[in-house]
């Protein structure tokens, strides 16, 4: 939504600037004399801007769309000190695609707020990546389970309600395509107390 939103403004404003100038030419008002150069000066570089990022958005849909991704988390709630299975499963629907690799970070977060700015802590990180570059034709599929744990000693999901603290787990799956954008996919999770 944001991007259409962008799109939409990016292609209005140099309309308007263009319908602008046209309508002050043909009320004969002195001084609103423009030369065909002026008025693509003045409305060409946004429409540049406004087609390159349509083009950006694009590529990210297709990209998205052709990898044909789905990822399943087991256990949907996990405890402190248990095993995190990430099922990441592919299979291109529309063109096939060479996947440079594929890996799945879990992340959790302590955000505090002072003064209104957050200061978040990085409390846990780890990886686990598949680095073997393959291609995929269409109608083929490839699936692979990630195995992550969680520390034993992990603060469970947790907010105050006033947003000043809390703590945050996220699983980030991360597709890389080659010539195109990665795929890449934030599995919020809630680590509950064992």
């Amino acid at each position: 939504p944001v991007g259409l939103f962008g799109a939409v403004l990016l292609f209005a404003i140099p309309a308007m600037i263009l319908a602008m100038a046209i309508t002050m030419e043909r009320a004969g008002d002195e001084g609103a004399r423009f030369e065909p150069w002026q008025k693509a000066l003045c409305a060409g570089p946004p429409w540049l801007l406004a087609t390159l990022f349509v083009g950006v958005v694009l590529a990210n849909v297709v990209a998205r769309a052709g990898v044909g991704a789905r990822v399943r988390v087991e256990p949907a709630e996990p405890h402190p000190g248990s095993a995190l299975s990430a099922h990441v499963h592919l299979e291109p629907r529309f063109f096939g695609c060479r996947i440079s690799r594929v890996a799945v970070r879990l992340l959790g977060t302590e955000t505090t707020r002072k003064d209104g700015e957050p200061a978040i802590l990085v409390a846990h990180e780890s990886r686990e990546a598949f680095e073997e570059p393959f291609h995929l034709t269409r109608g083929s599929a490839w699936s692979r389970v990630f195995h992550l744990q969680i520390p034993a000693d992990a603060q469970p999901t947790f907010s105050d309600g006033q947003s000043t603290e809390s703590v945050d787990w996220e699983l980030q799956v991360r597709v890389g395509v080659a010539r195109w954008p990665d795929w890449v996919q934030q599995i919020p999770l809630r680590v509950t107390p064992p």
